[in-house]
């Protein structure tokens, strides 16, 4: 309580005079003018961080699916290995794991834009459809399969919707 009045009584000091009010008006208008760059700097700072961030989720999204769509369509038009099914099983648990990393930096993305002015959403249909295309072991009996097959062109066509999906436009 003490020291609250000192500060009151050296800030009436400081005003008594006519050119001291000029003085604290004009150091007050300085520090209030820093405190507003100061903050409007930061959330340059923090929106540049998201947009680098969303650049980089989304490139990493792009590779994701080229190298999915080749693993996949690699395996699904080979030979099944004479082996028995392990081996087989074992490339679908593989690509399997690259969707769960292809989803994951897709609700990254997601995250990253949802307070932006042109959020991108999750799209979980597109995501179950490639899912199915890829991964599903019911047709492991009809390998190897043709370019023209359905379950290649669901591959193809589910990747290529993601890839468009998630394309940022030139100002984002």
């Amino acid at each position: 309580m003490e020291c609250t009045r000192d500060v009151l009584v050296k800030l009436n000091r400081i005003l008594k005079g006519d050119d001291n009010y000029l003085t604290f008006t004009i150091g007050t208008l300085s520090l209030l003018v820093a405190i507003a760059i100061y903050l409007l700097q930061k959330r340059k700072s923090e929106l540049d961080r998201k947009r680098n961030e969303t650049t980089q989720n989304v490139d990493k999204i792009g590779q994701l699916l080229d190298s999915l769509e080749g693993r996949a369509v690699q395996f699904w038009m080979g030979a099944p290995n004479g082996a028995g099914p392990q081996p087989d099983h074992a490339e679908l648990v593989q690509l399997g794991i690259i969707i769960k990393s292809v989803t994951t930096a897709a609700r990254k993305v997601v995250e990253l834009t949802k307070d932006s002015t042109k959020p991108i959403s999750y799209p979980g249909n597109e995501f179950t459809l490639m899912r199915q295309a890829v991964t599903l072991d019911g047709d492991l009996h009809l390998r190897p399969m043709n370019l023209n097959s359905l379950r290649i062109q669901m591959i193809q066509n589910s990747c290529q919707a993601l890839r468009t999906h998630f394309t940022l436009a030139p100002d984002s």
